[in-house]
């Protein structure tokens, strides 16, 4: 419990009250001094009790969406509601948004009144700036005594965040490199229909007899299997290599980070809308992070991959993280037709030798290195890129400049 700026005064006045009514000895002064002190305690009394009051009060949060879509708007609506008999005319309550978002509407703090055995809503508009997975703080409540000489602040942890996605670009240079691939457009994409079926075949030892054509069995003798578009799914290794140092390069909402971020978006839309499976490698501080089967359909595993993703997070060296990841635990599966690096100019200039080694000895298919840039590529990264082109890894060069939007 402390005091407020006007009980700080009161206090002061019985002070200099007293210190006065002892040197002057008048009687009116004492009284005065006597008066502000009881004034004090009383009002001190009250805040007390209702302090104790407060076990009773509980804080819920609600969000209109756990997994919105950079700079789009998130609805937040903070309840507490009072199981108690406590009534407070003046209660501030004052909700904690995550870092990197900004309030577009409405007020994450307000005065209201606290009535006994109800609840109250507090409701604002919330937008995140960048990618990745933000936290909500905590929720602060002071409480005033019925006088507001005295305010107990009370801190409720309300654990909560929010997975943000960025948004997704069309890139032809992307479409056009992905495409040229086997298994990346599959044949399951011409078929048309609304049916899975991609094609009927022979049956071979070690398939699944939920697959047989049993009536065409019967009828005819020959033992067949349906293989659906699931069961011929494109399978591509993405690594998107993100450094700590592209979350700092431009300015919020465009850093690289989220550029290169975007680009990533891309890239996975266009598997998926081949209806590939991808599996990726985040690199974070130590580390390199697996999530498999980010495909279409698969929320579950988009959700994850970005929210092992923090904006101004990340390893400062990503190549190498990846590369020792690689090299303790090997790669998530096998069979890959294609493996995609995505990082900046700056980043892949930064670590060319690591990167070189990564393309080597980590990848599976046919490599292709995504590289964001920001206006003419540097010369070392020209370099670079013949350097990757002589080991078999086209390099696919996309303009930042396209992947920019507006806050």
């Amino acid at each position: 419990m402390k005091l407020t700026l006007a009980g700080i005064s009161i206090f002061i006045v019985a002070v200099v009250s007293l210190f006065s009514a002892a040197c002057f000895r008048s009687p009116a002064l004492y009284a005065l001094a006597l008066a502000s002190l009881v004034l004090l305690y009383g009002d001190y009394v009250s805040l007390r009790r209702l302090a104790e009051m407060l076990a009773l009060v509980s804080v819920r949060r609600r969000v209109s969406t756990e997994t919105p879509e950079e700079l789009s708007e998130v609805e937040v609506e903070l309840e507490v509601v009072n199981g108690g008999p406590a009534y407070s005319p003046r209660i501030d309550i004052e909700d904690t948004p995550p870092s990197h978002t900004v309030v577009v509407r409405g007020s994450s703090r307000g005065l209201h009144i606290l009535r006994p055995h109800s609840s109250l809503a507090m409701r604002y508009v919330l937008r995140p700036l960048l990618p990745g997975r933000v936290a909500f703080g905590p929720v602060r409540i002071v409480m005033y005594s019925p006088l507001k000489l005295f305010a107990e602040l009370r801190i409720y942890s309300v654990r909560q965040w929010i997975v943000v996605v960025p948004r997704t670009p069309r890139l032809e240079a992307l479409e056009k490199a992905l495409s040229t691939f086997v298994g990346v457009r599959l044949v399951g994409r011409t078929t048309g229909g609304l049916y899975d079926l991609v094609m009927i075949r022979e049956y071979a030892p070690g398939d699944d007899i939920r697959r047989i054509l049993w009536k065409h069995l019967a009828r005819t003798g020959r033992l067949l299997v349906r293989e659906d578009r699931g069961e011929v799914q494109g399978k591509v290794l993405v690594i998107p290599l993100l450094s700590t140092d592209d979350w700092r390069r431009g300015e919020v909402p465009n850093t690289s980070a989220s550029i290169l971020l975007r680009a990533l978006q891309g890239v996975l839309d266009e598997i998926r809308r081949s209806y590939g499976v991808v599996d990726v490698v985040v690199p974070d501080a130590t580390s390199a992070h697996f999530v498999r089967g980010v495909g279409r359909g698969r929320l579950r595993g988009l959700v994850e991959l970005y929210a092992s993703i923090t904006p101004f997070g990340g390893a400062a060296s990503p190549a190498d993280v990846v590369l020792r990841t690689v090299e303790l635990v090997g790669l998530p599966s096998a069979g890959y037709g294609l493996t995609v690096f995505l990082t900046t100019t700056a980043t892949a200039v930064a670590e060319r030798e690591a990167l070189q080694e990564l393309v080597t000895r980590a990848s599976r298919g046919a490599p292709v290195l995504v590289a964001i840039s920001e206006g003419e590529p540097p010369r070392e990264f020209l370099e670079l890129a013949r350097m990757l082109d002589r080991i078999g890894c086209q390099v696919v060069a996309v303009e930042g400049r396209r992947l920019v939007i507006g806050a």
